[in-house]
């Protein structure tokens, strides 16, 4: 063996213990559980009900698609049949999945990149390790992170040209969010139209050879859309209604600064760079606009850290560096200031300043090297109370005389996860087809992407037991329309009492 085939070994060897090295950081962060977002037990609802016999459901024989996660959820249900609790099968899922987006990420950079410089791919899941919002979704319960890894990796498929592999992991992206479908229409169609321009002669055999991943992912989306007529009686999920209009561009807008603010931003100009002198990065620039322009469309999110933008980061990262290996061939001084603008994005996400207007008082801060940001990201107990918490009001509930049956209310997922007898109904509308439809318009409450439906008369009509929402003329933090349109309603007065007890509204028993 050679002097240069010893090195090159013992250099390939070093990469990989450095991605190694990255992957065991982000295993070390992510043993312990975190308080995880009250939007995951919907999922784990779904999936006990599933593994209980009662179908891919809510509220038992109510049959209302109110996930957009179809892969996740039924992974949770063979964690839950395997025998682990819903939150412990969704916490080893997100540990699998964020090893699955570091090491996706880490492959599509060294794939895309000139042999000669396919060393700087070990910045990249480091980067990802990095980044504020991998932290957080990292950490949620949620789908996010598998969505982002399985999206890397078509594009690593694409990038190698193993084209049905790619449309086989597009297919697994669609399943887990709805935003797979886009992934597929830039990718595999895109990809399909240029080589039938550039197909010199034609013949059904290469036309059926080139249309074979468009095809594959199309039989998936006819299977997945049969399947979804003929079990919730619609082409669409439930959620589409529940989420989609009545929402300003402009918090869109906010949503897709406050993600790049945040170190992706110092990204953009080199992957757009990169856009111009390579190919392959052309098409991930196209995903990366129509996502950006679909985010805007839909006003964003309810959650702060930009979950829906957070498959982008590997595409921006991976641009970057391509912008640097090009840089690098010219003038290695400049090159390398491309390069380390992957570190100072990293640098930024941790240690920047919060620009998204999140209360962290009275928390303790974190001695330097560890950053006191990023163990905030990591805890969702900002956006919903701990377990324990719940689990000592729930206890309550059950105590109540005469026995709770029915429960309205607008966080739904843990409340339903830990009163699986009971039968939630859905304030927004995720989980309910009456309100999900509803065009009723309440002035003057906030807006909340996901939130804004609301139809008090059918709640009211379906005389739940208790309603699960703050008491009126209380300040309260989220306005939702569907709060305020009941504390308006007389008939909250009328047929309902706040109870000081448990702290919401149980209905008067009239003779």
């Amino acid at each position: 063996m050679s002097h240069s085939n010893t090195n090159n070994r013992k250099y390939i060897l070093f990469i990989w213990l450095l991605v190694f090295i990255a992957l065991t950081l982000n295993i070390i962060e992510m043993w312990q559980p975190q308080v995880q977002l009250d939007d995951a037990y919907i999922s784990y609802r779904y999936a006990l009900n599933l593994v209980d016999g009662y179908g891919l459901v809510f509220n038992k024989g109510e049959y209302v698609e109110g996930y957009t996660n179809l892969l996740w959820t039924l992974l949770v249900a063979l964690g839950v049949y395997a025998g682990l609790a819903a939150p412990e099968a969704g916490h080893v899922l997100m540990i699998a999945s964020s090893v699955l987006m570091l090491l996706s990420t880490f492959l599509l950079v060294r794939a895309i990149l000139p042999e000669k410089y396919q060393g700087l791919a070990v910045l990249a899941p480091f980067a990802v390790l990095a980044n504020n919002a991998f932290a957080s979704w990292s950490a949620s319960g949620l789908e996010t992170i598998l969505f982002s890894g399985l999206v890397a990796l078509t594009l690593y498929f694409y990038v190698r040209e193993k084209m049905l592999c790619a449309a086989f992991v597009c297919i697994l992206a669609a399943m887990t969010r709805p935003e797979g479908a886009l992934l597929a229409g830039v990718l595999l169609g895109g990809s399909w139209l240029i080589a039938i321009y550039n197909q010199k002669r034609f013949n059904v055999k290469d036309i059926l050879r080139l249309s074979m991943p468009c095809l594959l992912f199309t039989v998936y989306l006819i299977m997945h859309t049969a399947f979804r007529y003929y079990y919730y009686h619609d082409v669409v999920p439930n959620t589409f209604y529940a989420k989609v209009g009545g929402l300003p561009a402009s918090l869109g807008f906010n949503y897709v600064y406050n993600f790049l603010i945040d170190g992706p931003g110092l990204l953009v100009i080199p992957f757009l760079f990169a856009c111009i002198v390579n190919k392959q990065i052309r098409l991930m620039g196209a995903y990366v606009l129509l996502t950006i322009i679909y985010v805007i469309m839909i006003g964003g999110d309810a959650f702060k850290l930009g979950r829906f933008l957070l498959p982008l980061l590997p595409l921006l990262i991976a641009g970057t560096l391509v912008c640097s290996a090009y840089a690098l061939e010219r003038n290695k001084w400049f090159g390398t200031f491309v390069a380390a603008l992957v570190v100072l994005s990293s640098l930024v996400s941790l240690y920047g300043p919060w620009r998204e207007g999140i209360d962290f008082t009275n928390r303790s801060n974190a001695a330097w090297p560890a950053s006191n940001k990023r163990i905030n990201a990591r805890n969702h107990s900002f956006f919903a109370i701990s377990d324990e918490v719940f689990i000592t009001l729930i206890q309550n509930i059950r105590l109540l005389s005469p026995q709770v049956n029915k429960v309205a209310t607008a966080g739904i997922g843990k409340p339903g996860y830990f009163l699986m007898d009971k039968l939630i109904l859905d304030l927004a509308g995720l989980t309910n087809k009456e309100v999900a439809k509803s065009s009723r318009v309440v002035a003057g409450t906030l807006l909340i992407p996901g939130h804004q439906r609301t139809n008090a008369d059918y709640i009211f009509s379906q005389e739940p037991d208790i309603i699960w929402i703050p008491r009126k003329g209380e300040k309260h933090v989220f306005a939702l329309p569907a709060v305020k349109e009941l504390h308006e309603s007389s008939k909250l007065e009328d047929f309902y009492y706040w109870d000081e007890t448990v702290e919401l509204y149980r209905r008067k028993q009239l003779n």
